[in-house]
């Protein structure tokens, strides 16, 4: 089971009514249409399928995919829009994007219409280290010296 109890999925929209599914063959029925690329909760699972909010019918894995929403974004991610442009989410705006002109599905509900769409969220790499200072050794007069190859005095000033 690739789900669990309170993910967002959305209803594949390419299944087909009167084709089985998934490992258990579970049908993808008539009734089950109007339910294709919508976005649902999981509420309840079982062995082999979920029960959606807001739909009396049972679907698998093979019927399901991830759902990613508004909530969903972050600071950081890169996100770009139908019209090509692009840039880092900064919690507030991308472009002429505003968080209140996003719908849930991440579809734009400004003036500007689907040109400003989001079209693809990508997450920030993990960070790699390029520079660390080194922090100082402690080190005592034996050890100076040992390391230097010969005897050290410490002074407080060159007189």
């Amino acid at each position: 089971m690739r789900f669990k109890v309170g993910d967002k999925v959305r209803v594949r929209k390419d299944l087909i009514a009167g084709k089985y599914y998934g490992e258990d063959d579970l049908s993808f029925v008539d009734g089950m249409e109007k339910y294709k690329g919508k976005q649902f909760e999981i509420i309840k699972t079982s062995d082999c399928d979920y029960k959606l909010d807001n739909s009396n019918y049972y679907f698998n894995d093979d019927m399901l995919e991830p759902a990613f929403t508004k909530q969903d974004l972050k600071v950081g991610d890169r996100i770009t829009l139908r019209n090509g442009d692009s840039g880092i989410w900064d919690g507030h705006m991308i472009g002429a994007l505003t968080y209140d002109e996003i719908n849930e599905d991440l579809t734009n509900n400004g003036a500007l219409g689907s040109c400003l769409d989001i079209v693809k969220v990508e997450k920030p790499k993990e960070y790699k280290t390029i520079y660390e200072r080194e922090k100082a050794r402690k080190m005592t007069v034996k050890e100076i010296s040992e390391a230097l190859g010969y005897e050290v005095e410490v002074v407080d000033s060159h007189e």
